[in-house]
């Protein structure tokens, strides 16, 4: 048993950087130059307006004008000067973090004269954007073929993700290549520009969404609550911390000030086989598949592999046996009288305790919706106050059985908006959500295997090659069960000193809590006569706690099921920041942060009588 020294029960980390902001900005800003249309002069005082917000400004003696603080979206920009044409610029599009160029020369009104329409042109050249960045709109989400946050963020160039990508580019199963690296993430292969997930930096509205144990993001968001995902490919920034290969942020949509918002997305796939029947490796019920044929196939299966009728290149192709008859001689001739079989019976033994349940015969689905408007009642009295609430969930059944049958998860989120002036916004939000899925057991503290897509869990049948390792594939306890849950809850005050300077002040907390245990006890009581005077108590169904237990017969019974794992992982954070636009040209930006990690470490692995070895316990 390892035990670590108990250390300080919290990291403090406290930088202050001037000209530069800690964390990525959720808006995005409005700048041009507004000028006579015939003799290019300035026109001083002009008006602009961001139609549909309380959002403007006026031009200065210059005719510049600068609209800070802008949600991401698209808008309509009216310009207005006394004596001149009104002027409305449709589809002015704001990114995060980023400057939308309105230039605008207004010509001298006649009489009867309309306002003037006319369509904003997105600029081929950024001369604010110094990155790689890519910014993907709620519209473009819904029009792709996606279902989460990660696929969606995967169709960007140097970005893989979504589940079935492997992050270590490799051809093997990630099953295999990801072990041998020592860790491996249940978030499903997110990376960019070649760095897995805990070189990312994801964020939802400004608010960290990490894992302080390994640094992985946590990645589940309701498509339903997307406004606008930015991804910085690279070049960013000393601004940003704990960040090597990109940034992810999301921003979520707000309640409206009037009127009422919903959507909702299901996506169901029938309950079918997720490989063909008949394709060996993939088949475990056909008995010439890769882990059965060596044991079923008479042309090897008495005389062994080494023996039969297999040509060279046959028999490298699947695990090696020595064949009934010698196994049947070797359980004859040791001093155990109970477990006396012939080849046949040894064979029927064999298939008793290799039967696998049925494949996955539910459904798949994708269940995505949101909704949000104005509080009902006491939404005006309290500074407009909106919400908007979104929730997720997902099930995906395995390629097959396990521990589990499928994988699955839920979220749940909501965010409360009120203008308590009309310089001064308070956002709370708050999300919840937790993943069902499975986890491996080797001995190695620390090393995370959580098998859910088609290639980690062929894996499990191909990436080992003896009879022993057939445990790992037709039992149910071989894998322990695992809840991973998840709570984020931040509340931001954001205050307009003027029209040029504003300050946000956030408080953020994000916890993790992991639960691994094994499966559904074993009733040994329950007796099964395979073949006439010999009995088993439900192999290979059904966790037992012995360190020894009865297993498959060519395996020698072992123990499964043996990761543990109880940790709390707790995050708090403080932030404060400061905005100024000091001239046309230049905008100032400050800030501080404080963090607060609470890292109660819990977890090991157990053998014989339910004893600990391996364990690491520890609260940092």
């Amino acid at each position: 048993m390892k035990q670590l020294k108990k250390e300080i029960p919290y990291i403090l980390l406290l930088t202050i950087v001037l000209t530069s902001l800690l964390w990525s900005g959720t808006t995005g800003k409005i700048a041009g130059t507004i000028t006579d249309k015939t003799s290019g002069e300035a026109l001083i005082g002009a008006n602009i307006v961001v139609v549909g917000t309380s959002l403007g400004a006026a031009a200065d003696i210059n005719g510049q004008y600068s609209i800070l603080f802008v949600p991401p979206g698209t808008y309509k920009v009216q310009i207005s000067f006394i004596g001149y044409e009104t002027t409305i610029i449709n589809d002015v599009r704001v990114y995060i973090d980023q400057t939308a160029r309105v230039d605008v020369s207004l010509g001298q009104q006649s009489l009867n004269t309309d306002e003037v329409v006319v369509v904003a042109e997105r600029a081929t050249i950024k001369a604010d954007v110094a990155t790689s960045v890519a910014s993907v709109s709620s519209k473009e989400v819904e029009a792709l073929p996606v279902s989460n946050v990660v696929s969606a963020i995967g169709l960007q160039a140097g970005v893989r993700g979504g589940w079935g990508s492997n992050p270590t580019g490799s051809t093997q199963p990630s099953f295999v290549s990801n072990y041998s690296r020592g860790r491996v993430s249940v978030q499903g292969g997110l990376s960019i520009r070649g760095g897995e997930g805990d070189n990312i930096l994801f964020m939802v509205d400004g608010v960290t969404m990490r894992d302080p144990r390994n640094n992985e993001p946590s990645t589940q968001v309701s498509l339903s609550s997307v406004k606008e995902i930015s991804v910085e490919r690279g070049g960013f920034s000393a601004e940003y911390g704990q960040v090597r290969s990109g940034i992810i942020n999301v921003v979520t949509r707000e309640g409206a000030k009037q009127g009422y918002f919903g959507s909702m997305q299901t996506r169901v796939s029938p309950p079918a086989p997720k490989y063909y029947r008949g394709t060996g490796i993939l088949d475990v019920l056909d008995p010439y598949s890769f882990a059965l044929r060596p044991f079923f196939d008479p042309a090897v299966c008495w005389t062994g592999t080494g023996n039969g009728a297999w040509d060279e290149y046959t028999k490298n192709q699947y695990p090696s046996f020595d064949g009934w008859n010698a196994l049947s001689t070797r359980l004859n001739s040791d001093n155990n009288p109970n477990n006396d079989l012939t080849p046949l019976g040894a064979q029927r033994v064999f298939e008793y305790e290799t039967r696998k349940k049925q494949p996955n015969n539910q459904a798949d689905y994708d269940i995505d919706a949101g909704f949000g408007g104005p509080v009902p009642f006491i939404g005006e009295a309290l500074g407009n106050l909106r919400f908007f609430t979104s929730y997720r969930s997902t099930r995906e059944m395995l390629l097959f059985p396990l521990s589990r049958p499928d994988y699955s998860d839920y979220d749940w989120s909501l965010q409360v908006n009120s203008d308590i002036t009309p310089t001064m916004k308070l956002r709370v939000s708050a999300l919840t959500g937790k993943q069902y899925t499975i986890r491996h057991n080797w001995d190695a503290t620390g090393i995370y295997f959580y098998p859910r897509y088609a290639s980690d869990v062929a894996g499990v049948a191909s990436a080992f090659g003896s009879p022993g390792d057939l445990g790992a594939l037709f039992s149910d306890f071989n894998f322990s069960l695992s809840d991973i849950g998840k709570r984020s809850l931040s509340a931001k005050l954001t205050h307009a000193l003027n029209a040029h300077t504003y300050y946000e002040i956030s408080v953020e907390n994000f916890r993790r809590d992991y639960n691994t245990r094994p499966t559904a006890p074993r009733n040994p009581s329950t007796l099964d006569q395979v073949i006439p005077g010999f009995y088993e108590n439900g192999n290979p169904f059904g966790y037992y706690s012995k360190e020894y237990t009865d297993g498959i017969i060519l395996t020698g019974g072992q123990h499964f099921a043996k990761a543990r794992d109880f940790s709390v992982m707790n995050s708090t954070t403080f932030k404060a920041d400061i905005s100024s636009q000091l001239n046309f040209q230049n905008l100032v930006k400050a800030g501080v942060e404080f963090l607060y990690n609470d890292l109660n470490f819990d977890y090991g692995t157990i053998q014989s009588g339910g004893q600990a070895t391996e364990k690491y316990t520890s609260r940092v």
